[in-house]
């Protein structure tokens, strides 16, 4: 079986953007993806002030941080999102 190194997750809300901070901080990189670039850019500056408090809080250091946003890549196409993806969570909104 092949060692999980890249995860991808789909869905960048409230559960994706957590998924993605986790295994980032776990040292995996991690591609997440959602349709709207907004909430790409949402996400990532919700992971970034996520961070910041556990610096702040002395759980983390700096560059330690600083790594963790490092290995993530957000992305809008789901094809690229897959790109060499060990590892798939799907976190999308349930919105009939």
């Amino acid at each position: 079986m092949k060692e999980i190194q890249n995860v991808t997750i789909v869905g960048a809300g409230t559960m994706g953007h957590s998924l993605a901070q986790v295994f980032a901080q776990s040292g995996y990189k991690v591609r997440l993806n959602d349709v709207q670039e907004e909430i790409l850019t949402k996400a990532r500056g919700m992971i970034a002030a996520n961070l910041q408090t556990l610096v702040e809080l002395g759980f983390l250091e700096q560059k330690d941080a600083a790594a963790t946003l490092s290995r993530i890549l957000t992305t809008s196409r789901i094809e690229e999102a897959g790109r060499d993806a060990d590892f798939v969570i799907e976190a999308i909104i349930e919105d009939l």
